[in-house]
């Protein structure tokens, strides 16, 4: 019986940061693939997804890792304005509806994500007071997906086994692990197909979003500015979130 979901944040509760990468390219004339080549599996941004190194240090280094192979200079602030568009308050509002369905429902919901110890604060306000448990936060672990370790760990901190929990994301690289654990692995398409997915492997919440509105279907089930999502999460699931270090 499934007692838990956990969600990955960059591509499935906040657009995919690919196209920022990308702009990056194309605003430098660089080969496209070339700034993602640094973020997406870069053994640089990975000590910062781990906590070993501080972010400015990425930039400076990337910035002349760059200049050194293609002659261009991309500035540190571009690099960092570059991460904060990934992020900012881009986050979906029907996922974010999701979430806090899944926990006023009665399971517990984590965040399970790569992040550098820089953006741990914006981590914590993504969602609305209570609607996560559990915060998967590499940075924190010193672990990063798609190391096993890292989801053996969020099991321990969820309390629950592997064939009671639900795993999205939105990159088939990290679901291998999870699936290889015993997870239900879903792969983020739309915020429907979550939904509906989440429904068939047994979490009790409406197969359609409902509208706060009227009672039947709709786009973004609780409310779907923070405010409104915020006040969906306090009526219903009046849980305080548990911070694990």
């Amino acid at each position: 019986m499934i007692g838990a979901v956990v969600f990955d944040v960059g591509g499935v509760l906040c657009p995919s940061p690919v196209g920022e990468f990308e702009k990056v390219d194309a605003e430098y004339g660089l080969p496209t693939g070339t700034v993602m080549s640094f973020v997406r599996g870069g053994e640089l941004f990975a000590r910062c997804e781990t906590g070993r190194m501080p972010i400015a240090e990425f930039y400076r280094r990337c910035s002349a890792a760059i200049a050194e192979k293609h002659r261009v200079d991309v500035p540190a602030q571009r690099l960092d304005a570059m991460l904060w568009a990934c992020m900012g308050d881009n986050v979906r509002p029907e996922m974010a509806a999701l979430v806090v369905e899944v926990r006023a429902a009665g399971y517990r919901t984590a965040l399970l994500t790569n992040i550098f110890a820089e953006r741990r604060d914006w981590l914590h306000a993504l969602l609305p007071a209570g609607a996560i448990d559990v915060y998967g936060d590499s940075s924190e672990l010193g672990l990063r997906k798609p190391d096993p370790a890292i989801y053996r760990r969020l099991l321990e901190m969820l309390g629950h086994g592997p064939r009671e929990v639900v795993f999205v994301d939105d990159f088939p690289e990290n679901l291998v692990p999870a699936r290889d654990l015993g997870m239900v692995d879903v792969r983020y398409e739309s915020p429907r197909q979550v939904r509906r997915a989440l429904v068939e492997a047994g979490v009790r919440i409406a197969p359609e979003p409902v509208d706060s509105r009227t009672g039947g279907p709709g786009a973004g089930g609780p409310g779907t500015s923070p405010r409104g999502l915020a006040a969906a999460s306090s009526e219903r699931a009046g849980v305080a979130s548990e911070e694990v270090a």
